[in-house]
C-alpha cells in the first residue's frame, strides 16, 4: 500500500501513513517467507515526512499520470532484473 498526502488540517493522515508503513514492513516479511517478490513503490513515492509526494497526486490518494509512470519505472526495474 502507498501512503496519503499528509495534511496540516488532517493529522490522522500521520498515524494511516504509519499503519501503512507497518503493514508494508509485515507483508514484505510474509513474502520474504513464502518465497514471493516484494516490490516496494512507497519510497519513490514518499516526500520527506512520509506521505504522498503531493506532485504525484490529484487528491493526495489517488495518483495522477507522473505518480503512475513512478510507479511503472519502478516495475520496470524489476521485471529487467528477473530476466
Amino acid at each position: 500500500f502507498m501512503p496519503v498526502r499528509d495534511s496540516a488540517v488532517d493529522r490522522s493522515s500521520l498515524l494511516l501513513n504509519g499503519r501503512i508503513s507497518e503493514f508494508n514492513r509485515e507483508l514484505e516479511t510474509i513474502c520474504s517467507r513464502n518465497q514471493v517478490q516484494f516490490v516496494d513503490v512507497s519510497k519513490v513515492m514518499t516526500d520527506a515526512g512520509g506521505g504522498l509526494s503531493p506532485e504525484l497526486t490529484v487528491d493526495g490518494l489517488h495518483l495522477n499520470s507522473r505518480g503512475y509512470g513512478k510507479v511503472a519505472d519502478v516495475l520496470a526495474g524489476v521485471l529487467a532484473r528477473s530476466d
